[in-house]
């Protein structure tokens, strides 16, 4: 996961869930909290180790974003970098939710607003077979 800017701004970000991992193929695997339910786990401190899950999501089946903001709109596109011309756009105050299993995909969720600096919020569901 990356969190970008077009240019710098002098604006605050808040991100959730941020994960630091070293890896040397330059890929990050996906975020997880070991205290989710029965097939996650912490190898020591909750938030302070390493977290484990039994299965991982191979396939993206599902995803529901909301704009927030009234009158930006914001671009999503699957398995590839979206924008003004090739992602879904989201009006002001839209949401985006795909039907169960209406998409299949593999890989990245992207996300760009036109402008400015909308807030989005959303989630993402998927199947490990």
């Amino acid at each position: 996961m990356k969190v970008l800017t077009v240019a710098n701004h002098n604006i605050d970000f808040y991100v959730d869930k941020i994960m630091v991992e070293i890896s040397n193929d330059n890929r990050c695997s996906t975020y997880l909290v070991g205290g989710l339910g029965v097939t996650y786990s912490w190898e020591g401190a909750a938030n302070l180790s390493v977290s484990k899950k039994k299965t991982d999501m191979s396939v993206i089946k599902g995803i529901k974003v909301t704009n927030q903001h009234a009158s930006i709109p914001v671009y999503v596109a699957f398995d590839t970098v979206a924008s003004t011309t090739t992602g879904i756009r989201i009006s002001g105050g839209d949401t985006l939710e795909t039907n169960y299993p209406a998409i299949d995909f593999r890989d990245t969720v992207s996300i760009v607003a036109a402008s400015g600096t909308p807030v989005v919020h959303g989630v993402i569901w998927g199947s490990h077979i």
